[in-house]
C-alpha cells in the first residue's frame, strides 16, 4: 500500500453509474483528522471563519499584486462585472 488516500464518489450520467476516485491531498487529510473528533457547532464555525479569513487574505494579496503590475485595473474590473465567469466558452 502506497500510503495515499482516495475518496470515492458515485455519479449518475444518463443511465450509467460511475465511480470516480480523487486522491486526497495532505492538506485535506490533515483537515479530515482535525474534524474527526466530535466538536461543538461553535468550534466548527470558528475554524471555518479562520479558514475563510486565510483565503480572503490570500485573494487580497494576489489582487493587490495584479493591480500593482497593471494586469488588473478599474476598466478590467468593469468588464468582468458583466461577464458570466461560469459560462463555458
Amino acid at each position: 500500500m502506497s500510503g495515499k488516500s482516495s475518496i470515492f464518489a458515485l455519479t449518475k450520467k444518463n443511465d450509467n453509474i460511475m465511480i470516480n476516485s480523487t486522491q486526497i491531498t495532505p492538506t485535506q487529510m490533515h483537515l479530515l483528522k482535525l474534524f474527526s473528533f466530535d466538536m461543538s457547532e461553535s468550534r466548527a464555525l470558528e475554524i471555518k471563519n479562520v479558514l475563510m479569513r486565510y483565503f480572503q487574505n490570500r485573494l487580497d494579496e494576489e489582487s493587490d499584486r495584479l493591480w500593482d503590475e497593471g494586469v488588473l485595473n478599474q476598466e478590467r474590473l468593469d468588464q468582468l462585472r458583466h461577464k458570466d465567469l461560469h459560462a463555458k466558452e
